[in-house]
């Protein structure tokens, strides 16, 4: 008999895979299987023959499967999740133009219906492979670019959102609640929907700017946090290296720092780095450049270098690897970040600039998603 109860309880209890986890963390400190991206996407910025190539080789180089999704989406970062057991975690849909609750994301939507945006949606029937189980979220609306997520040292999960996001999803709640919540009570609902304790999700201050976090940050394992200098030192970093090298390529990214500033740099960041160091162990790096573009005679500021914006993991061999976008306009810039990844374990082997970078700031952090799956 009672071995029959322990059948019965087995087969009633729901299979360990169908559970929902913590996020799958961007941070590298979980084994990425494979890279979801969109054939759409890559079709439309990877025109140069053998470029998305590169991209390919370098995460088989680590054993990590490329996977392309057919459906028309653009940037898979911001609107596929996973979690820690390879569910596909499928975002809540608001019923709403996305305007109704102030702007649930910075740019994640399409043009429907009247007068209105509304979230443009992955849901459980986009998954191309049927042994990929969809789990829907509750609440949470957070686009990937918004939100960082990894695990501290003690193997703890965290999660750090922009502050103009997680408003738009606390006031999405209160329509579903039909009542007014608190910011902490919306903190411990939307912790619950993504498995993790509520003092460990982050919620930057109102005064940081809503721009994606993965533009200017990367997370380590163990609560480390790669973030981008201010631009006042870019400017002192590039004239030390222009007078040490003579490199010409470094004049237009000096054109634009001896000349101009960024809001965003200026006020944001600071307070941004000033809140995350009481929590994480932050590390400043060099990583994303501006510079004056001039074609046919006009000039144009243009955001041509970011290497934030990339993927990194350790391989089945226990190599570190950094996956990341290309430097055209300055090839020695790749040396230099190169050298200061050596102090996180990263060999210059491993360390790949493949990616293609856009002008508006995205890179190949945002065309495609890391996950636990894996693929024969």
């Amino acid at each position: 008999m009672k071995i029959w109860v322990c059948v019965l309880m087995a087969w009633s209890l729901p299979s360990l895979a169908s559970v929902q986890a913590p996020l799958f963390p961007e941070d590298g400190s979980q084994r990425i299987n494979s890279w979801f991206y969109s054939k759409y996407e890559v079709e439309k910025s990877y025109s140069e023959p053998d470029s998305f190539e590169a991209v390919k080789r370098a995460f088989a180089k680590h054993a990590v499967k490329v996977v392309g999704v057919d459906k028309k989406f653009d940037w898979l970062q911001d609107i596929l999740f996973f979690d820690q057991r390879g569910n596909h975690l499928v975002l809540k849909d608001p019923g709403h133009g996305e305007s109704f609750y102030g702007g649930l994301t910075g740019g994640v939507f399409s043009y429907e219906g009247p007068g209105y945006f509304d979230l443009k949606m992955f849901r459980a029937k986009d998954m191309p492979f049927k042994f990929v189980n969809s789990i829907p979220l509750k609440y949470s609306l957070f686009e990937g670019g918004g939100l960082i997520s990894g695990k501290f040292k003690n193997s703890e999960d965290y999660v750090i959102v922009t502050h103009d996001r997680f408003q738009s999803v606390k006031y999405f709640i209160e329509s579903q609640l039909q009542r007014e919540i608190s910011f902490q009570e919306a903190k411990e609902i939307v912790a619950k929907d993504l498995k993790l304790f509520a003092k460990n999700l982050f919620v930057l201050p109102s005064k940081v700017s809503g721009r994606h976090l993965d533009l200017y940050i990367k997370a380590l394992p163990g609560g480390v946090l790669l973030i981008d200098r201010d631009e006042d030192e870019k400017q002192d970093f590039l004239e030390s290296l222009y007078t040490e090298t003579k490199d010409q390529s470094l004049l237009s990214f000096l054109e634009y720092y001896r000349t101009k500033r960024d809001h965003f740099y200026n006020f944001s960041l600071p307070i941004a780095v000033e809140f995350l160091s009481e929590h994480f162990e932050i590390h400043r790096l060099y990583g994303e450049f501006r510079n004056i573009e001039r074609i046919s005679g006009y000039a144009r500021v243009a955001k041509n270098i970011n290497f934030f914006n990339g993927v990194s993991g350790v391989d089945p061999y226990g190599k570190s690897f950094y996956i990341t976008n290309r430097a055209e306009a300055s090839k020695i810039l790749e040396s230099q970040f190169s050298n200061a990844l050596s102090a996180f374990g990263f060999e210059e082997s491993n360390i790949h600039y493949v990616g293609r970078y856009y002008l508006g700031g995205a890179g190949i952090d945002c065309l495609g998603v890391p996950s636990p799956l894996k693929f024969n």
